[in-house]
């Protein structure tokens, strides 16, 4: 996740004096009053309302700067205390309990408290902050100034180093006793970056929030069950649990929560059985599932299988169309190798690799086909077998083509890819990446919610 860089602010000798001031009369303890910090009012009212900004169509992005500090500021009913993200952590964080400096100690840090993350280049020296959930998870702002929840580990992993959690200072009112100060948001986006939803339904009820707090917390405990068996298996969550339309559920509608890889659905509140949507088959095919038999058909998703945003390959839309015939069903073909590609266009080409830089040379044993899916008839490499068997077939499901090769752009650079899709999941293979990262999934979380709701 990387952040724009925020305006260089002059510390002037007075403006110093009194930062100084303020960070030795700011202490990160409960509201003044609460002789046990863990019951203060103040961290329930944040974590709410820091919740609501996930679906809110507000942005914490002014004049291209993040405003992760001001989302915590504000989630507190204050407003404009510090300079950076870093500064409060100074403040509350390192000045606090050395205790809270780890990652062990989140077991024991309640829903509400301030976690914070360390400097680095990614982020322009000015660190990250969040509000605390429980279970590992923290809501804060991430790129382009949309409010999401992350994983504490996966932060640490990823972005930059976990620095500890604080409480509030105790002269911070709360939301419910302050209205904050909000930043409106940036420009919305242009007609080029999001996809017309494919259909318009009337507006689904508003859920009690002790049916979204349950969701949620079933759902993490997928997710960190998926987290433990592989890296990055979900990714961060898009927004909240919200209702979506399923016809065969109580009321016609159940609970569901986006993530940048896929998506959870609470298929029986009463036993907790969470379901992991056919994703990739819906927007390939344009079929919307809305019940156990019911569907509405759309134009399949023109948007890029893998790579950027922008990344000129292969698109759902091209696979149900030129490329059509890697949905077909194919014999078994273990032990030999991938042998087809697709351009940018969708045209398919049977061939054996002619460079010793081709993906399939350079790691002949990962991309040789080892497994047949007797169901659908569709063959898998060895890295994506392999990759299966760790994440489990009810998050990835059948292959439902032939892996394929392509060139897409990932991060501004041209790369070659190995692709193959599944019931759920994209999976892409880079032979240049680290082991842990050589399989990868393709973010159709965020895919499937751009095309189905416009978003």
């Amino acid at each position: 996740m990387r952040f724009f860089q925020r305006h260089m602010i002059r510390l002037t000798p007075r403006l110093l004096l009194m930062t100084l001031l303020l960070s030795l009369v700011a202490r990160p303890v409960g509201a003044s009053g609460v002789s046990n910090p863990n019951s203060d009012p103040r961290l329930q009212q944040a974590v709410l309302w820091a919740t609501q900004e996930m679906s809110a169509p507000r942005l914490w992005i002014e004049d291209g700067v993040t405003l992760c500090d001001q989302f915590v500021e504000n989630a507190f009913g204050v407003t404009a205390q510090y300079p950076t993200a870093y500064d409060m952590y100074l403040a509350l964080g390192k000045s606090g309990d050395p205790t809270r400096q780890t990652l062990a100690s989140l077991q024991h840090a309640p829903p509400g408290v301030i976690v914070f993350f360390d400097r680095n280049a990614g982020n322009y020296n000015d660190g990250h902050v969040g509000i605390f959930l429980g279970q590992g998870q923290f809501v804060g702002v991430g790129g382009g100034g949309h409010v999401k929840q992350y994983g504490v580990q996966w932060w640490n992993d990823h972005t930059s180093h976990f620095l500890g959690w604080a409480y509030p200072r105790a002269d911070w009112p709360g939301y419910s006793k302050s209205k904050p100060m909000s930043h409106p948001a940036s420009s919305a986006p242009t007609a080029k970056q999001v996809q017309p939803a494919p259909a318009a339904h009337p507006a689904p009820p508003t859920p009690l929030p002790q049916s979204v707090d349950y969701a949620a917390r079933t759902f993490q405990k997928q997710w960190s069950a998926g987290e433990t068996s592989v890296r990055n298996l979900w990714g961060p969550a898009l927004a909240a649990p919200k209702e979506e339309e399923y016809r065969d559920a109580t009321g016609g509608y159940r609970l569901v929560q986006y993530f940048d890889k896929g998506r959870m659905e609470l298929a029986d509140a009463t036993t907790g059985t969470v379901t992991n949507g056919l994703l990739a088959t819906e927007l390939i095919t344009g079929r919307i599932q809305l019940g156990n038999d019911a569907f509405e058909s759309h134009a399949p998703a023109a948007i890029p299988i893998a790579g950027d945003p922008d990344s000129p390959g292969p698109t759902y839309a091209t696979l149900n169309d030129r490329a059509a015939e890697l949905l077909a069903p194919a014999p078994s073909k273990i032990g030999t190798s991938v042998s087809a590609s697709v351009s940018a266009a969708g045209d398919v080409t049977e061939a054996a690799p002619t460079s010793s830089n081709d993906v399939r040379a350079v790691a002949k044993a990962d991309t040789t086909l080892t497994v047949y899916d007797g169901t659908t008839k569709h063959n898998l490499p060895a890295a994506f077998a392999a990759y299966r068997a760790k994440a489990g077939m009810g998050v990835i499901g059948y292959a439902i083509s032939e892996p394929f090769v392509a060139t897409v752009k990932v991060a501004g650079v041209q790369r070659q890819v190995v692709i193959q899709v599944f019931e759920r999941r994209v999976l892409t293979y880079t032979a240049g990446n680290s082991d842990a990262f050589k399989v990868e999934m393709g973010n159709i979380g965020q895919h499937y919610e751009r095309w189905r709701y416009g978003q």
